[in-house]
């Protein structure tokens, strides 16, 4: 040790003799803070930040519930009719159909419904069908639940009248013996037309 050394030496011993004995002891027993991380949690704030920096999150039912979202009154979603009847009953100041007397009615050249409420002597007549949607009339005529031994009252009846001068009902069964000829006949239900049935009319006289 040379003389510098011997010099400085003694300046730290006398320093250290300034020092209070409990700082001292503070410092011979420090131990340094031990931190504890779990992996998982890191992965998991990661995910997060990446989520929510793309905007993806922030739309989703995830991140509603855990911000108290599902607390939000939702929109009721729509139902379809329960029945043909109901549709056409509920629907009647909004359809998109023209007013016309019996003797109006042509029964050759084009295809369309006719429709006639309980009460009223007036028909109300939808536009002329394409070629598609007569094929999917057809397809879906004739199929539904029986109605049992209790034919429901109608409040609206309803036939398609074909180019050909046939007349039909989605209320009837597929026979021979359920179609007309240039005539609105009457007739009592005997099936339920099905849910595909009261889609396919609905997009024809929805305006």
């Amino acid at each position: 040790m040379n003389q510098n050394q011997r010099k400085k030496a003694a300046f730290l011993l006398d320093e250290i003799g300034y020092v209070s004995d409990v700082y001292l002891e503070e410092a011979l027993t420090y131990q340094k803070r031990k931190f504890y991380t779990r992996p998982w949690v890191a992965a998991v704030a990661c995910i997060l930040a990446v989520v929510l920096v793309g905007g993806g999150l922030l739309n989703s039912p995830l991140f509603d519930n855990i911000l108290g979202g599902f607390n939000k009154a939702e929109a009721p979603e729509a139902s379809a009719p329960a029945t043909l009847d109901s549709f056409l009953s509920e629907s009647r100041d909004t359809l998109n159909c023209t007013a016309i007397s019996v003797d109006e009615v042509n029964y050759f050249g084009s295809t369309y419904l006719i429709l006639q409420y309980e009460g009223d002597q007036t028909l109300y007549q939808s536009r002329n069908l394409t070629a598609r949607e007569v094929d999917r009339i057809n397809n879906l005529l004739g199929k539904g639940d029986s109605v049992g031994t209790d034919s429901p009252k109608l409040l609206c009846r309803i036939w398609l009248v074909c180019e050909d001068g046939t007349v039909l009902s989605p209320y009837l069964k597929n026979t021979d013996g359920n179609k007309g000829h240039a005539t609105l006949f009457d007739y009592e239900a005997e099936i339920f037309p099905s849910s595909d049935l009261i889609s396919c009319i609905s997009d024809i006289l929805n305006p």
